[in-house]
């Protein structure tokens, strides 16, 4: 049979075509998102915040039905991740069929196994005089897959308008966010990430966050305090871009807080990037470019560095570090180190160390710290204070061999914090490059 190439009937072969290209997407049980996810949480938002990779059947059919060309036909110029109101917004429309008699190729087929309508696909074919309906259909046992499907359990179909032809298909709209209320101010201007962090001094810059999050999960006040409150609005946003999880902890990273720029109109920069900000320290020389260094490469072998045993990538960020500080770095514990109490884990896998400081002054560890922060660490200097003896205590950002309690010390430094159990605030300047933001959530 030989397809048409253009009006409704070409419509169709597209929105089948596209369809077919996704077979085989899978959320592997629940664990992971497919580029249906991805897509229709930039979009229009996540649907289901409380899961990880929330039911998609529908989305499925919006993301086929845009990508196809077919949007204002199939899902009526929106997104639909709920089956039962897709299914209403054809009867509202006059396109609603009951029952499976007269369906084929390009219906929107729903499913009633009992409990209402609970499930779509798209129809792709019906054997003359057949029972089944042959279709597509997306988180059909966690895939995109071909099913073959009783006329019993279908409670009925929709027939989209394909003649309004793809030129006439407009881009989708994000979800309609609450209008503010006049005594609201706008969401705009620029903000300092480094001054945005839960606990952080009052500022204006933490206001504009707190209007975005206002615009996204009504309501919050922007006070300017990053306190509790703040904190679940922001870890409500992170759910919406991750699902629950480790990287939805309410503290702002890198990588969220952009995606809330974007979205809210709002300018994110580093404080690095400020033109009012202090030159890098003089003391330093050399370090002042250290924000569009490259990665160090992810080279794990392991050799011998300031005595003790380190990977080639730990190796070659302490030597940076080193040149810039103008320093010798001595080591007192390398990483691959089990079983050590004291470190609580922290040096079992790679790209952690412990730097000897006894020989030099206030002054030098502080920039020591500095320089080893401009060179991708995590590093701190931990006192007797904190129950330790004098030492730095640092953590390769983006090491793949890294212990996960050194991880989750990164992203206590990403936070603004110690790395320590007592959650305390970090207490030398935050600095790191930029090659390092993409390990920030």
């Amino acid at each position: 049979m030989v397809r048409s190439t253009t009006g409704p009937a070409a419509q169709i072969e597209k929105m089948i075509a596209l369809a077919e290209t996704t077979i085989g997407w899978s959320d592997e049980g629940n664990t992971m998102r497919t580029p249906v996810h991805l897509w229709y949480n930039e979009f229009y938002g996540n649907p289901d915040p409380g899961k990880f990779a929330w039911d998609w059947c529908d989305a499925w059919i919006t993301y086929v039905a845009f990508h196809s060309g077919n949007l204002a036909a199939v899902t009526l110029n929106t997104g639909f991740a709920y089956t039962v109101a897709h299914a209403n917004a054809f009867k509202a429309k006059g396109q609603w069929h009951d029952g499976a008699d007269g369906i084929r190729r390009g219906d929107v087929v729903f499913f009633d196994w009992g409990d209402g309508i609970e499930h779509v696909g798209l129809v792709v074919g019906r054997a003359e005089g057949s029972t089944k309906v042959d279709t597509i259909e997306g988180n059909t046992l966690n895939v995109v897959a071909r099913r073959s499907r009783n006329a019993p359990d279908i409670a009925g179909y929709g027939r989209p308008n394909y003649g309004l032809g793809v030129n006439q298909t407009p881009a989708p709209t994000p979800t309609p966010t609450p209008t503010p209320t006049p005594t609201e101010d706008p969401v705009s201007g620029t903000v300092i990430f480094e001054k945005v962090y839960v606990g952080a001094p009052v500022s204006e810059d933490v206001k504009i966050v707190q209007r975005a999050l206002n615009r996204f999960k009504p309501t919050v006040t922007a006070d300017g305090d990053f306190g509790p409150k703040t904190s679940a609005a922001y870890k409500a946003w992170q759910v919406s871009l991750f699902g629950v999880g480790p990287d939805s902890d309410g503290k702002p990273g890198w990588t969220s807080m952009s995606r809330l720029a974007a979205r809210y109109g709002f300018t994110l920069k580093r404080q690095a990037d400020v033109p009012s900000t202090p030159p890098p320290s003089t003391s330093l020389p050399g370090a002042g470019g250290y924000l569009v260094l490259p990665e160090p490469a992810h080279d794990y072998a392991r050799v011998t560095y300031g005595g003790k045993t380190v990977n080639k990538r730990t190796r070659e960020m302490l030597r940076l570090a080193a040149h810039w500080a103008g320093v010798t770095i001595n080591l007192s514990q390398g990483s691959y180190n089990t079983g050590v109490s004291a470190s609580a884990g922290t040096h079992d896998g790679g790209g952690v160390v412990d730097i000897s400081v006894n020989a030099w002054s206030t002054g030098t560890r502080t920039a020591v710290v500095l320089a080893l922060r401009k060179a991708g660490f995590a590093a701190w200097l931990r006192t007797p204070a904190q129950g330790f003896s004098y030492h730095i205590h640092a953590c390769a950002i983006g090491d793949r061999e890294m212990a996960s309690k050194a991880k989750s010390q990164v992203q206590s430094y990403f936070n603004g914090r110690n790395g320590l159990a007592n959650n305390g605030a970090d207490d030398a300047e935050r600095r790191w490059p930029n090659w390092a933001d993409q390990y920030d959530r």
